[in-house]
C-alpha cells in the first residue's frame, strides 16, 4: 500500500532529526534547524510530534522494531552455529546490521549517560540481543541449558559488558579511531573479530 502525504513528511522529519541528531547531538538541535533542513515549518513537525522528545522517542521505538526483526530473521535462517565460520558469519551480520542503523545507535549511546528515560531504550536493546543470544545457547550447548538459566544474571552481566557494548562502541568508533591512528579499516575489522572471538565466544565454551 503506498505511503500517505501525512507517512512521507513523517519519515522526512525522523530522517532529519537523526541526521542532525547524531552532528549536533540531541541537546544542539532545535526544532526550527530540524524544519528548515526537511523543508517544512514547525507546525508540521508539531502535528505529527508533540515534543522534540516524542521525536527521538520515535526514532528509538523504530530501532526496537527493526532489531527485533533483524533477530527474528537471523534465528528464522539457521545460521546461528558454533564454528569458526558461523561466529564470523554472526558477526559480520551484526556488524552490518549496526552499521545501517550507526547514526541512531550513536545517538542512543550518548543519550543514555545523560537521560535515564533514554537509557531504557538501550537497554532494551540489549535485552532484546542477550535473550536471543541465551536461546541460541541453550540450542547449541543443550547439556549446560540449566545451567545458564540458573546463571542468567551472570550471563546478563558477561552478554552486556563483554559483548554488547564492546560491539556497539567498535561499530561506533570504528572509522574515527581508524583516522586517528591512520590505520587500515579492514586490518582494524579482523584485527577486532579476532579479539572478540577470544574474549568473548571463548567463554562460552
Amino acid at each position: 500500500m503506498p505511503k500517505s502525504g501525512g507517512d512521507i513528511t513523517r519519515k522526512r522529519i525522523l530522517q532529519v532529526a537523526e541526521e542532525l541528531f547524531s552532528e549536533k547531538g540531541f541537546d544542539g538541535t532545535g526544532i526550527e534547524e530540524i524544519a528548515q533542513k526537511a523543508g517544512i515549518n514547525k507546525a508540521t513537525i508539531y502535528y505529527h510530534f508533540k515534543s522534540k522528545n516524542h521525536i527521538i522517542e520515535a526514532l528509538f521505538k523504530d530501532i526496537i522494531v527493526d532489531l527485533n526483526n533483524h533477530l527474528k530473521s537471523s534465528h528464522d535462517s539457521g545460521s546461528n552455529g558454533v564454528t569458526e565460520d558461523d561466529i564470523a558469519i554472526k558477526i559480520g551480520r551484526e556488524i552490518h546490521f549496526i552499521e545501517d542503523k550507526k547514526k541512531i545507535i550513536s545517538v542512543m549511546a550518548m543519550e543514555a549517560l545523560k537521560n535515564s528515560d533514554c537509557s531504557s531504550f538501550l537497554f532494551k536493546c540489549a535485552e532484546m540481543t542477550i535473550n536471543n543470544e541465551l536461546k541460541m545457547h541453550k540450542d547449541n550447548f543443550k547439556s549446560k541449558k540449566d545451567l545458564f538459566e540458573k546463571n542468567r544474571q551472570e550471563f546478563f552481566v558477561h552478554e552486556f559488558f563483554t559483548g554488547f557494548i564492546p560491539f556497539i562502541m567498535f561499530v561506533v568508533l570504528k572509522e574515527k579511531f581508524c583516522d586517528y591512528f591512520d590505520y587500515n579499516k579492514d586490518a582494524v575489522f579482523l584485527q577486532f573479530l579476532e579479539s572478540f572471538k577470544k574474549s568473548h565466544f571463548q567463554s562460552h565454551e
